[in-house]
C-alpha cells in the first residue's frame, strides 16, 4: 500500500482523548503512554505498571511545570482475552508495544465504536488530515486491520505482525485498515489536525486550534 491509496480510502484520520487535554497536546504535541510517562517524569516502577500492565481505570498524572495529564484506561482489553488471542509474545509485550504508539481510528465508524466504548465519557476529538500527518511520519507509521484492544472476537488473533508497515500492508475488501499508528509521539501534531471538538454529553464544542 502506497500513500496514495491510503489517503484515497482514508483522507481523514481521527484520535480520541481526555476531553480536557487539548492545551497540553498543542504544547507537547499528542505522546504515546510511555513517551507522556516519561515526560511526565513518573517513577520507575509507576513507568513499568503503566507500560506493561493492564489499566483497569484512568491514570491521572501531574507535574509541577507541565500539571495535569490523563492516561486512559484499558477496559475494553480483558486480560484473560488477551492471553487467549495473543500468538507469539506475553501480555506485557503486547502492551509495551501498544503503549509505545499514538493511535488513530481511519473512520468515523471506528471512531464512534471507541467512544462508545468508554460509555459517553466527555472526550476530545481531533480531525486530522491523512497525507500531512504520514507524510511527515512516514517511517513511523504502523498499520493493523483490527482493533488492538479489542479481544472478544475468537478470531482475532494479534501478535508481532499485527502492525504492519505502510509497504507491508496489503489492502483488501478482507483486510482494509482498522488502526493507523505512530511510534511514540507526533509532536508538531497542530500541523495536521483540521478541527478540534469536545464532546460533552450530546453536545459537540469546536475548540481553538
Amino acid at each position: 500500500m502506497n500513500i496514495d491509496d491510503l489517503v484515497s480510502r482514508y483522507p481523514r484520520l481521527y484520535h480520541l482523548a481526555s476531553s480536557d487535554a487539548w492545551e497540553s497536546i498543542k504544547t507537547h504535541g499528542l505522546l504515546s503512554t510511555a513517551a507522556l510517562a516519561q515526560r511526565w517524569e513518573v517513577p520507575l516502577t509507576q513507568y513499568r505498571e503503566l507500560t506493561a500492565r493492564h489499566r483497569p481505570e484512568s491514570t491521572v498524572l501531574h507535574h509541577k511545570t507541565f500539571g495535569r495529564a490523563t492516561i486512559r484506561d484499558q477496559r475494553p482489553m480483558h486480560p484473560a482475552m488477551l492471553r487467549r488471542a495473543l500468538t507469539d509474545m506475553p501480555p506485557e509485550a503486547w502492551l509495551q508495544l501498544l503503549n509505545s504508539m499514538v493511535f488513530f481510528s481511519p473512520t468515523t465508524d471506528r471512531l464512534e465504536r471507541l467512544h462508545s466504548a468508554y460509555q459517553g465519557v466527555p472526550a476530545l476529538v481531533l480531525t486530522l488530515d491523512t497525507r500531512s500527518l504520514v507524510t511527515a511520519h512516514l517511517r513511523d507509521i504502523r498499520l493493523s486491520r483490527l482493533n488492538s484492544g479489542a479481544v472478544r472476537h475468537i478470531n482475532h488473533h494479534r501478535g508481532s505482525t499485527t502492525f504492519r508497515t505502510l509497504d507491508d500492508f496489503t489492502y483488501s475488501t478482507n483486510n482494509q485498515v482498522a488502526e493507523l499508528a505512530v511510534l511514540n509521539s507526533v509532536p508538531n501534531i497542530q500541523a495536521h489536525v483540521l478541527r478540534a471538538e469536545r464532546r460533552v454529553g450530546g453536545q459537540v464544542i469546536p475548540l481553538n486550534l
